[in-house]
């Protein structure tokens, strides 16, 4: 599905991506691990086309996607929950939703999609006509996936999915994103600095530091690693 080879991307002349190498396979469940500025947005940015990379790949089912402008990305499968949602908050559900809906054409709100959609979040299928910067946390973040969902993506990234959210509405997260990959079958990237529930959920894990992979291998087996229970876990 997605296979970065030898990745270097600046910020200006500071380099921040280090010769990235990883790959996300069809089906899968990917999570990215690691504390702040290690480089895990700045990676997610770039597989969107948003920061340019000075050299290596990005190859998305085989094609190399470097030179794809940004907006162009979606309608090749590929949809991103931004850290912080970034919801327009003057803005109802509903509009925020079908927002996401841009390169489709039609009634996209009486669409099979999207009342999938609204079965899959009961909570916002309530509150379509509400404001979205009056909702929880929770809900603003259902509210983005969704807004991602309805592109019909392939392949989707989440970064930092959990943040600030209360423990109860992480859980119902990551339970939403088990069911996006297993039911509807869309390869996911997660960016995430909760280790414990990423790990639990992923198939495959990585691990960055000071924007070079320092760690890779099957998530579960990371789990019960000493090295990562001490370093992400506090065991």
């Amino acid at each position: 599905m997605l296979k970065i080879d030898r990745l270097n991307a600046f910020y200006d002349d500071v380099q921040v991506l280090y010769d990235i190498s990883l790959e996300v396979r069809d089906g899968e469940i990917v999570t990215i691990l690691g504390s702040n500025g290690a480089g895990k947005t700045t990676l997610m940015k770039t597989i969107c086309g948003v920061i340019k990379n000075r050299s290596g790949s990005i190859e998305l089912n085989g094609e190399n996607i470097m030179a794809v402008p940004a907006y162009r990305l979606v309608s090749k499968g590929i949809a991103l929950i931004p850290e912080g949602r970034h919801l327009f908050p003057e803005l109802t559900v509903k509009e925020n939703i079908l927002l996401g809906a841009y390169t489709k054409k039609g009634k996209v709100a009486e669409s099979e999609s999207f009342t999938q959609i609204m079965d899959m979040f009961p909570r916002l299928k309530e509150r379509l006509n509400q404001l979205a910067g009056t909702m929880s946390g929770g809900e603003q973040q259902m509210c983005a996936i969704a807004r991602a969902l309805i592109s019909d993506p392939k392949f989707l990234m989440l970064d930092e999915p959990s943040l600030g959210l209360a423990p109860n509405i992480v859980d119902l997260v990551f339970d939403i994103i088990g069911k996006i990959n297993k039911e509807k079958n869309i390869t996911v990237l997660i960016v995430e600095q909760n280790a414990n529930m990423a790990l639990q959920s992923a198939d495959r894990a990585y691990v960055m530091e000071t924007g070079e992979i320092k760690m890779s291998g099957n998530a579960h087996e990371m789990l019960e690693s000493p090295e990562i229970q001490k370093l992400y876990l506090g065991l």
